[in-house]
């Protein structure tokens, strides 16, 4: 949460420091301290956390004092005025539309860390600029003060999944038949049942129904144990199925409880996968997840292969097990998992489904750094594809590109060494080692003078 913009794209009004710490006393004893650390006047510790809050807290400021800057000078009759005024509000703006809103802004998704600076930069020569002209008025803008009537979607894998599917890019094959018959629940705490009053994707969808009983073992497990582990299990036919011959393993999700807000967020479930020799895979899918909304999970099967020691019963899925313990609940809780859709997908060729790179160049700079979300490319596939990056001006002529390999983790490097001040198109192309292109992209950039440029450069 220490992202300034990400407050103000997404409309949080609080900003809350927390630190979490550990330290051991020596070799057999450890501690750990969590919460808010004060010291003895009840201020903050100063800590190199603290300064990325305070960074964050910085740059809600720049926004706020050019907001403040665009308003008090509108409806300034002189032309050049006019003309600080409009560009200012078209900076805003492109800020605001290129910012990937997120319910928690982590270290994915989000700006390049040079971007930073290099937008504080701009917006304090755009304030610098304005306040060369005297205020129009003294009125103080609201928050937001940009277009918001284009509402930019989240762009998740789960949203590009459905994209690529209308496109007829995908190979989908969906595991649960329409009565859900080949479910099972293997305990007396769980209850299955086929509704259609909360559906998903088609006429309906599986309920299962958890009582959480902390003092009765209710059965399933071999043995005595009060707190079980209700669980669904159902088999694949045939021979099973080859986890290599697909991308991705997703289901639709929705849960449903009575319990109290602090708590009905917390709602740990399980997936195990099952071979005919045993159950090999588990992951914990859902945790902490909002009640009464369908969410799509997705694992990628790399995920799957890479985790199991014997690759082989990746080959032969026999089967999938869902569910909890009931230690992770309330004793006394009742908790609904609504499930649909259950499908393996692949996609038929190689994409770039998002690019990571700086829009705002502040100049000198040697290179910039590009990353990339290809998807339809297994961890596990040995065929090599190459990503291109390149940059073109206004007369569309290249002045910078750039190649690797996909099978490199580092990011892209792009020399810029050479960059003036001008707008410019990043382009991005994903061929394979034949030189046959499967996809591209194009995100805008801005170069503008950085406080150490000289035309001399």
């Amino acid at each position: 949460m220490t992202y300034g913009y990400g407050h103000w794209r997404s409309g949080y009004t609080m900003l809350i420091p927390w630190i979490w710490r550990s330290y051991h006393t020596d070799h057999f004893h450890r501690a750990a301290v969590c919460g808010n650390q004060f010291d003895k006047n009840g201020n903050i510790m100063p800590a190199v956390y603290w300064e990325c809050f305070r960074e964050g807290i910085d740059d809600a400021k720049y926004i706020y004092t050019l907001q403040t800057a665009i308003t008090q000078r509108k409806g300034e009759a002189n032309s050049a005025c006019k003309k600080a005024v409009k560009n200012a509000e078209q900076f805003l703006q492109d800020i605001w539309d290129s910012i990937n809103v997120q319910e928690r802004y982590l270290n994915k998704n989000m700006w390049p860390s040079e971007e930073f600076e290099a937008i504080r930069w701009r917006i304090a020569n755009s304030i610098m600029e304005l306040y060369q002209y005297p205020p129009h008025n003294h009125k103080l803008p609201p928050s937001v003060i940009v277009d918001t009537s284009k509402i930019k979607k989240d762009k998740t894998i789960a949203s590009f999944l459905k994209e690529q599917e209308k496109l007829g890019n995908t190979k989908k094959l969906v595991l649960n038949d329409k009565d859900f018959s080949a479910f099972k629940s293997v305990t007396k705490e769980g209850k299955i049942k086929v509704v259609s009053k909360n559906k998903h994707n088609g006429e309906k969808s599986l309920l299962f129904d958890i009582s959480i009983d902390h003092k009765n073992d209710k059965g399933g497990e071999k043995g005595y144990y009060p707190m079980g582990w209700p669980r669904i299990i159902f088999h694949l036919p045939n021979e099973g199925i080859n986890l290599r011959n697909y991308d991705y393993l997703y289901l639709w999700i929705m849960v449903d409880s009575a319990r109290d807000k602090k708590s009905n967020n917390f709602s740990p479930f399980r997936l195990k996968l099952l071979s005919k020799k045993t159950k090999f895979y588990q992951n914990l899918i859902i945790n902490e997840i909002e009640e009464k909304v369908w969410r799509q999970i997705i694992i990628p099967t790399s995920d799957i292969i890479n985790k199991t020691a014997d690759k082989a019963l990746c080959e032969q899925i026999s089967g999938i097990e869902l569910g909890i313990a009931e230690s992770w609940y309330q004793h006394g809780e009742n908790i609904k998992f609504y499930i649909d859709d259950i499908a393996l997908i692949k996609l038929k060729k190689p994409l770039i489904n998002s690019v990571t790179a700086p829009r705002n160049l502040s100049l000198p700079q040697q290179n910039i750094l590009c990353t990339f979300d290809l998807m339809g490319i297994p961890k596990t596939e040995t065929k090599k594809y190459v990503i291109s990056a390149s940059i073109k001006n206004n007369r569309q002529k290249i002045v910078a590109k750039t190649s690797q390999t996909t099978d490199k983790t580092t990011p892209l490097p792009l020399d810029v060494n050479k960059i003036i001040p001008g707008k410019y198109v990043l382009n991005f192309v994903l061929k394979d080692m034949e030189g046959k292109e499967y996809d591209s992209r194009e995100l805008p950039l801005t170069a503008f003078p950085g406080a150490f440029y000289s035309k001399d450069h």
